[in-house]
């Protein structure tokens, strides 16, 4: 007796070989294991009704080639993220402003990055990294990140 392996998450390329990725998607959907997966499409193909054709089909992400590995793992983990709030999870001690801070430094940005994106400058996005630092009573920003995820903070 076999079992079935339901990922949680497909990353379907849409140009193949053999069969195009929209075609392989719909034999995901298909019965009897039906997959429910979130699918994120992978393409070089960059006209509109390419990215419709699969977010009609139920992809949730279209992403174009050539893309940016640190852009795609945001969007993965944005897809892989429960929506539910981690039970029992303490309050976070952060401002929202500095839980915006240690998010951006998780996805991989520099602090000029950070600063850029919020519009602050660097100088402010230290300042923010030091409350941080007192707060959660860590020495960097990867422990900083570490107990934020942990907590579900970000």
């Amino acid at each position: 007796m076999g079992s079935t392996f339901l990922p949680d998450l497909v990353l379907l390329d849409v140009m193949m070989p053999d069969a195009d990725g929209f075609t392989v998607y719909e034999w995901l959907r298909a019965k009897p294991a039906s997959l429910n997966s979130p699918v994120i499409f992978l393409t070089a193909r960059r006209e509109l009704e390419n990215k419709l054709v699969g977010f009609r089909k139920g992809a949730v992400d279209y992403v174009t080639k050539p893309f940016h590995i640190r852009e795609l793992l945001a969007r993965v983990r944005v897809h892989l993220r429960d929506p539910e709030p981690v039970k029992d999870a303490p309050p976070s001690p952060l401002t929202g402003r500095e839980r915006e801070v240690v998010r951006l430094l998780a996805d991989g940005r520099t602090y000029k990055q950070v600063a850029t994106a919020m519009r602050l400058s660097q100088s402010t996005v230290r300042n923010h990294l030091h409350n941080v630092y007192q707060k959660l009573g860590v020495v960097d920003r990867a422990q900083a990140v570490i107990i934020s995820q942990q907590n579900g903070w970000i």
